[in-house]
């Protein structure tokens, strides 16, 4: 089994973390000539804070850096998890 040290360690190692999700959206418009056009897409970062939904619109270039920093979030909860579930058998 692991220690908390250790756990900590790999916590610290994985950099910034963010929770949530992260949604491509794209928009139908009408255009002057008459037909559909698409707009977009428009990325949208959704998470909960204290109960609360909360969303913020996320620019296209910071898009994969979010992507990347939610992969690492849920790294960190499984981390996290997965040690909270040892120390609750040990007990």
């Amino acid at each position: 089994m692991r220690t908390s040290s250790e756990i900590l360690g790999d916590l610290a190692a994985l950099g910034t973390l963010r929770r949530g999700q992260l949604t491509e959206q794209t928009y139908s418009v009408k255009g002057r000539d008459g037909e559909a056009h698409r707009q977009g897409p428009y990325y949208v970062l959704t998470w909960s804070d204290g109960g609360e939904k909360r969303t913020r619109r996320v620019p296209a270039g910071e898009a994969p850096d979010v992507r990347e920093e939610i992969a690492r979030g849920k790294e960190a909860q499984a981390l996290v998890s997965h040690r909270c579930y040892d120390v609750a058998i040990l007990d």
